[in-house]
């Protein structure tokens, strides 16, 4: 009797803190959203027109620029490569137990 009676009472206590702590973190959040100076990031970026540059590029930067592009497209053909490989493993491995199963037949 008693062990039933511990149990139902574990069994409410681990109900009502379900259902407490998501609503502390709600009001935690809202807190928090309250005493910061923004509420999201996306209400913070500017509107309008963007500002355009008060001089051209530096040959420096436009080297930067450009090594930087150059960069994401060899990574990219990376990328294209590795899954090719992967690709061919795979067939190559297929036909490896193919082969292993016709000897295993004879």
């Amino acid at each position: 009797m008693r062990t039933r009676t511990v149990a139902a009472v574990v069994v409410v206590l681990t109900l009502v803190a379900y259902w407490l702590i998501p609503n502390a973190r709600e009001r935690k959040e809202a807190d928090a959203r309250k005493k910061l100076a923004f509420e999201s990031l996306v209400e913070r970026l500017p509107k309008g027109k963007p500002f355009s540059p008060t001089r051209p590029l530096s040959a420096e930067a436009k080297k930067r620029w450009a090594s930087e592009s150059n960069e994401r497209t060899q990574s990219a053909e990376m990328v294209r490569i590795s899954k090719r490989a992967e690709v061919r493993r795979a067939r190559l491995l297929a036909v490896i137990a193919a082969m292993g199963a016709a000897l295993d037949e004879t």
